[in-house]
């Protein structure tokens, strides 16, 4: 198994990044950080490495000089969707998820640098602060993906679906 290893400065910290390529595709990444599977949120994703990077350097640089709080993750991730928003009119689901995923590596990566260990228990419930903080922050602009019966994927937006029931 093969494995990409990439390192930041943040703040006074060197985060090292060492990510598990996909057996199938070594331009992807596997990832599966603080996910439980759900109808919503696939316990693995696969991502482009290069596209993972360059969202690792923008949360790096988002909370470069700052307290690494809670709060300064928040900020960071809501810049990161509003620059999505701007760029593409809207923001989907697995987008979110996406950025959340490269938050929360920032996150682990600081745990690590520092001794200590995020569980599985404390990430999940830092991805659904997360998760609902933006949908708040973000609700006219974000879209979540559906399927028919047939598979075939369609977008809904989230508020008209938060209305129907």
């Amino acid at each position: 198994m093969k494995h990409l290893k990439k390192q930041y400065q943040l703040n006074r910290l060197s985060l090292t990044f060492n990510l598990k390529l996909s057996e199938i595709d070594e331009s992807q990444i596997e990832s599966q950080i603080f996910r439980r599977g759900s109808e919503r949120i696939s316990p693995i994703v696969f991502s482009d490495a290069a596209d993972i990077f360059d969202e690792i350097q923008t949360v790096v640089d988002l909370c470069q000089g700052k307290e690494l709080e809670t709060q300064t993750f928040f900020d960071a991730l809501y810049e990161i969707c509003k620059r999505h928003i701007d760029q593409y009119g809207r923001l989907i689901d697995n987008d979110m998820d996406s950025y959340i995923d490269r938050v929360l590596m920032v996150m682990n990566e600081i745990a690590i640098s520092e001794g200590k260990i995020m569980s599985q228990e404390s990430g999940i419930t830092l991805r659904d602060l997360f998760t609902e903080n933006i949908l708040k922050s973000l609700l006219s602009h974000i879209y979540v993906t559906r399927r028919t019966p047939q598979g075939k994927a369609f977008l809904v937006k989230f508020s008209d679906e938060l209305q129907n029931g």
